[in-house]
């Protein structure tokens, strides 16, 4: 995953996830000086967000 968000975006771009999951594109996109905005429907996912 790390290839398609370096390669999709700049430092500082915003990166949008539409579905979050457990919240790996959020932690590659940190990773890489990316902000992330992310979209989940189920709560069980949002609540293991949190782990990170």
């Amino acid at each position: 995953m790390p290839p398609h968000i370096f390669a999709g975006s700049r430092g500082g771009n915003t990166v949008l996830d539409s579905f979050t999951g457990c919240g790996m594109t959020t932690v590659v996109a940190r990773s890489l000086q990316r902000h992330c905005i992310c979209c989940e429907l189920y709560r069980s996912f949002i609540d293991l967000q949190r782990l990170h």
